[in-house]
């Protein structure tokens, strides 16, 4: 009995505060030890959620998504700085009313294949209004217009990279809105967005060093407007939607204002002619 009261006097490790847990959670390298510090108690439990910063969503959740799940899951890891919902195609635009209260320390968030995310109802108005952090993003395939561009644009000043592939409703009216309002912007992706010309980068920041815009409908005066930045290192014109003037553009990266290019992805450019690439 000696023994056992001499030992209660003295505070078991699960009894510790918070913090000095996090400090030895933070110094497991392994995953299994990581998972196996949780699996201690619960307050082990607790200090190895609110550890996690990155999440994505498995197969397994995406198939039997339910009107609560977003909210459980911001709930357990309530400090994420990248969360993708990508193919979480059941998920209804409403449920990303969810980062009112949790959105504050997203950086990177990628809704691809997130069918039902339109401008139309609070989605895309939600993650303007509660990321505030929010440095990348990816939209791809999802139900969005020039105005939902416009409304992530004013907000989201300091994204570092979009991706707008495959939304096919966006024109280059919505892509003006973030050549003037991102102007820390330095990777865009525009593929397959086929009623896109370029006059929209019109003023894109010299930052602007990556341009995704295969399948595009560019045309000459389009890929001037998207040259005209003078900061590119990386651009894909492969593939034109259709038949394109774009190659008579190109001719201005002759005059310099391709100083920077180190990659030009010209595939499947059959209306480019032998004339043009010398110009280059």
């Amino acid at each position: 009995m000696e023994d056992l009261r001499a030992h209660n006097r003295y505070p078991c490790i699960t009894n510790l505060p918070d913090l000095p847990l996090e400090l030895i959670f933070r110094k497991l390298k392994k995953q299994e030890d990581r998972n196996s510090f949780g699996l201690t108690c619960h307050g082990f439990l607790k200090v190895q959620n609110s550890s996690q910063i990155s999440l994505r969503i498995s197969r397994n959740y995406r198939s039997e998504w339910d009107s609560c799940m977003l909210e459980k899951l911001l709930n357990r890891f309530c400090n994420l700085q990248d969360l993708s919902l990508a193919g979480c195609k059941k998920m209804p635009d409403s449920d990303l009313i969810k980062l009112q209260k949790y959105g504050s320390t997203l950086q990177c968030l990628s809704l691809a294949f997130c069918r039902q995310v339109t401008d139309i109802g609070i989605g895309i108005i939600s993650v303007a209004s509660h990321c505030p952090l929010l440095s990348v993003i990816c939209l791809s395939r999802c139900s969005i217009t020039d105005s939902g561009v416009e409304v992530l644009a004013k907000s989201c000043k300091s994204l570092i990279e979009l991706n707008l592939a495959s939304c096919r409703d966006i024109t280059d009216c919505g892509i003006q809105y973030i050549s003037k309002n991102c102007r820390q912007l330095r990777a865009l992706k525009i593929t397959c967005c086929t009623k896109i010309v370029g006059v929209g980068l019109r003023g894109c920041s010299s930052n602007l060093a990556i341009l995704s815009a295969g399948h595009c409908a560019l045309d000459s005066t389009g890929v001037i407007e998207i040259l005209s930045g003078g900061g590119l290192e990386y651009l894909n014109l492969s593939s034109p939607d259709k038949e394109s003037t774009l190659g008579k553009g190109l001719g201005i990266i002759g005059l310099g204002y391709g100083a920077n290019l180190k990659i030009l992805d010209l595939e499947e450019c059959k209306f480019i002619e032998d004339d043009d690439v010398i110009r280059i």
